[in-house]
C-alpha cells in the first residue's frame, strides 16, 4: 500500500511540474508561411499570438482580437491596405514588406479593416 501511495505521489509532483513549467502559447514571424499569406500580430516584432491571415483578394473586416494588431507581414503576390478606425486613413503594406510596430492612433490597436489587393489608393506607403 505504502509503494502505491509513494506512485500517486510521484505522479502528482510530476504533473504539476509539468504544468507551472509550461509557457504561453506565442506566435512568432516563423508561424507566418513563407508566402502566399499575410499575417496580423496582437505584439510588436510578430509576437503574441496570430489574429488573422489571408491570401486571397478581398476587404476584411473584423472586431474583437483583430482590433488589437499591433505588427503584420505581407507574404502575399497583392499589397495591403490597412484602414485605420479614425478618419478613414490607410497605411499600405508592399509585397515582400512587412511593419513591426503599426503607427498609433489610427492604425496600432485601432485597425478597422485590411483589404487585399486594395481597389483604392493608399496615403502611405510601407
Amino acid at each position: 500500500m505504502k509503494k502505491q501511495a509513494g506512485i500517486g505521489l510521484a505522479l502528482s509532483i510530476a504533473t504539476l511540474a509539468a504544468v507551472t513549467t509550461a509557457a504561453p502559447a506565442s506566435a512568432d514571424v516563423w508561424d507566418c508561411p513563407d508566402f502566399g499569406v499575410a499575417c496580423a500580430y496582437i505584439d510588436a516584432n510578430y509576437k503574441g499570438k496570430i489574429v488573422w491571415q489571408e491570401s486571397s483578394p478581398g476587404l476584411y473586416t473584423y472586431t474583437g482580437d483583430f482590433r488589437k494588431t499591433s505588427s503584420i507581414i505581407n507574404r502575399t503576390r497583392y499589397p495591403l491596405r490597412l484602414i485605420g478606425k479614425f478618419d478613414g486613413a490607410s497605411l499600405c503594406i508592399h509585397t515582400g514588406h512587412s511593419v513591426r510596430q503599426l503607427p498609433k492612433g489610427s492604425y496600432a490597436d485601432q485597425l478597422k479593416s485590411i483589404e487585399v489587393k486594395p481597389s483604392q489608393s493608399c496615403t502611405e506607403w510601407r
